[in-house]
């Protein structure tokens, strides 16, 4: 499923994430770059298992305008 998102050059790749309701950063979306599986990584060394979801940039435009969601920093 996730390769659906991938771009030719995945590397320069930005993948979205968000957090649970009940987690502080849960009106922000992190971005990471990365390939899809070394975005996850990334976010699992920074956030341990405390995030929600991971999507692409157009799922994150979508929750940013239905939910206002607000981007952190990107980690590259």
């Amino acid at each position: 499923m996730h390769n659906d998102y991938q771009l030719p050059d995945s590397e320069g790749f930005v993948w979205f994430f968000t957090f649970g309701v009940d987690h502080p950063l849960k009106a922000k979306i992190q971005p990471i770059r990365g390939d899809y599986d070394q975005a996850r990584y990334k976010m699992f060394a920074i956030y341990g298992h405390h995030w929600c979801s991971q999507m692409s940039y157009a799922k994150a435009l979508e929750q940013i305008s239905k939910y206002g969601y607000e981007l952190l920093p990107e980690v590259e």
